[in-house]
């Protein structure tokens, strides 16, 4: 892990067609029906250095709010060998979405709802991992936020405690 951190801020997406092409991409309409007030989805890829640095921070997440969010990664460009190797040295106790592209190739990149749903976030990076997509269910709607990057761990755990708190 030497490569220079990739920190990202929470950004609230008010757009209702980044709800849809979140949707669009396969294997994630189980979050959609999730009993939990919040799901938290990382996209991540075991070869990627930020993700390494990213999945300590996750693992945190997880330990101290599992009871209460429903966390979930999908690891992307990665065969299902690597990533039951990466969720293992992590110690990733949470649930793992089937990718939709399980080998690093950029002209199957491109065609994944995934790289859709990054074009609608404007998300410029050439893979986009790490990605964090944070679902709250609200009584007035469902409100959907993104982190680019890497998180930032304070501000996750403000975000997190504060949503938890209210009805």
């Amino acid at each position: 892990m030497s490569n220079e951190h990739e920190y990202s801020s929470l950004e609230k997406i008010n757009q209702k067609k980044v709800e849809n092409a979140l949707f669009s991409i396969p294997n994630l309409l189980s979050i959609k029906n999730s009993y939990k007030k919040i799901q938290f989805v990382s996209f991540l890829a075991e070869w990627c250095p930020n993700c390494d640095y990213e999945a300590i921070e996750l693992a945190n997440y997880v330990d101290t709010y599992n009871s209460l969010v429903e966390f979930s990664i999908v690891m992307q460009f990665t065969t299902h060998a690597k990533s039951g190797k990466f969720i293992s040295k992590y110690r990733l106790n949470t649930s793992l979405i089937q990718p939709e592209c399980k080998q690093k190739d950029e002209e199957l990149n491109i065609k994944t709802a995934f790289y859709k749903f990054r074009r609608t976030l404007i998300d410029e990076r050439k893979w986009g991992v790490p990605l964090h997509v944070i679902r709250v269910v609200k009584r007035t709607g469902n409100e959907i936020f993104v982190i680019k990057g890497e998180s930032k761990r304070e501000e996750v755990q403000n975000f997190l405690d504060k949503n938890l708190q209210k009805g």
